[in-house]
């Protein structure tokens, strides 16, 4: 499951598009922050191995790039936090917050 959220009133709404390992996961959607835990889901599979994950917007001046390894079910969560700033966070299981 990928989870995606902005978590900053300075963009508001953000514009985020997410690739994972060349497949377009969200396309251009518009998160705004809300009370800063509102999650949109995506459900997404991923095989054991190597994963690469892109996120950009189109509005906020952020990107993130990066090559993660997957052993077992795994939920990410993607947090816009600003100008610059995107957090990816990796788990086995799902995050308490969401």
């Amino acid at each position: 499951m990928l989870c995606v959220s902005s978590q900053s009133s300075f963009v508001d709404p953000v514009n985020i598009t997410v690739i994972l390992d060349s497949d377009t996961i969200v396309a251009s959607q518009d998160f705004s922050v809300g009370d800063g835990h509102k999650y949109s889901k995506f459900k997404i599979d991923l095989v054991n191995g190597r994963h690469h994950i892109t996120a950009s917007t189109s509005n906020g001046d952020a990107g993130l790039d990066v090559v993660f390894w997957v052993e077992k079910p795994t939920w990410l969560a993607l947090n816009y936090w600003g100008k610059d700033h995107f957090e990816l966070m990796i788990s086995p299981v799902p995050f308490a917050i969401i």
